[in-house]
């Protein structure tokens, strides 16, 4: 792979969204346009150089891989066999996106991994885990490791008509004690 090959699949999931200039700027063009910057140097590659490419793949430079400003994130793995590319982004916020990206580089014929498949699989069949944090709690500090085996941090809460059918639908982990209120009875 090179990195032209790179700017042309990452072209595909342009056009599939719509991003700006998808229609009148070249491939790379449309990288420059929609990455914030920290690319690892990839645009100073030589164009068509597959080993300048892998070296710049294996680098593994914080953020060179987002190729959407922050949202969408197309790594690149070189194996043996060639190089496999992994697609993630932000779920909760461009879940329809991601999918329609997802479908478009698979018809054509790009071998990438969808990073959360499984999750917007469960998310739509409605098997995800969703977890509820009490409202004391900064939803950035209530995460994964309060909450194990759920695939959701925050949760809006719905109408008062519906608030029902949700207290039928959750499976209730117990609450253990806070230490901050024990003995405070019997002051």
């Amino acid at each position: 792979m090179t990195a032209a090959d790179y700017y042309d699949i990452c072209a595909i999931c342009y056009r599939t969204i719509q991003a700006e200039g998808y229609d009148t700027l070249s491939p790379k063009e449309q990288f420059c346009r929609h990455h914030e910057g920290r690319d690892g140097n990839l645009r100073q590659l030589p164009d068509n150089d597959p080993k300048a490419f892998a070296e710049w793949a294996v680098r593994r430079v914080s953020h060179q891989f987002e190729i959407c400003n922050v949202w969408l994130t197309l790594a690149v793995r070189p194996e043996e066999k060639g190089t496999h590319l992994m697609l993630s982004g932000s779920v909760e916020l461009h879940m329809p996106e991601l999918v329609r990206i997802m479908i478009a580089l698979r018809q054509s014929g790009v071998p990438v991994t969808f990073c959360d498949g499984q999750m917007i699989a469960e998310w739509i069949r409605e098997q995800d885990r969703v977890a509820l944090s009490p409202g004391i709690y900064i939803a950035e500090s209530y995460d994964r490791k309060n909450a194990p085996g759920t695939n959701i941090k925050t949760c809006d809460l719905p109408p008062d008509e519906r608030f029902e059918e949700l207290i039928r639908r959750v499976d209730w982990e117990p609450i253990p004690p806070s230490s901050r209120f024990i003995g405070e009875e019997s002051q």
